[in-house]
């Protein structure tokens, strides 16, 4: 009992901490978006190309690029990536993007994608998408592969 009332006592002298007060009174600073920049290099039409190798099953390849906000790079941002694009797979439908990632303390985010040979000539469509939290906001957007 003692213990408890120890506790108490201390806990009970010490200066309260409002933290929504305090908030209040810092000025508050509009958040630009993010912004999202492909790395790899791209056409005139800004198309990704992709070479497969014939001499394999699947040929894997990544996409990556950066996330900034006011020209600082973003971390722990999840990315979901998708394609309408597929192969088929002792009857199972097998996605040729990686469903999601994170960004690093960098900023980079990445996917892989896996593309088989008999694609070459196809143009996919690789889909992303991300949640801005400070602004409860979703930006998505698309990347045109080009499979040679």
């Amino acid at each position: 009992m003692k213990k408890l009332f120890l506790l108490i006592f201390i806990w009970g002298c010490g200066e309260p901490y409002y933290p929504l007060i305090e908030n209040e009174k810092d000025e508050e600073e509009e958040l630009s978006s993010i912004t999202f920049e492909l790395d790899n290099e791209v056409d005139e039409n800004g198309f990704v190309h992709i070479t497969t190798n014939p001499n394999v099953f699947q040929t894997l390849y990544r996409l990556y690029g950066h996330l900034y906000r006011d020209d600082k790079p973003m971390n722990v941002i999840k990315f979901v990536w998708g394609s309408e694009t597929y192969w088929l797979y002792d009857g199972f439908d097998v996605p040729i993007v990686n469903g999601s990632s994170y960004s690093n303390e960098d900023g980079e985010v990445n996917t892989m994608m896996g593309v088989l040979h008999s694609m070459v000539g196809d143009t996919v469509i690789v889909f992303y998408g991300y949640f801005d939290n400070w602004r409860e906001e979703e930006t998505y957007g698309e990347i045109y592969v080009v499979i040679h």
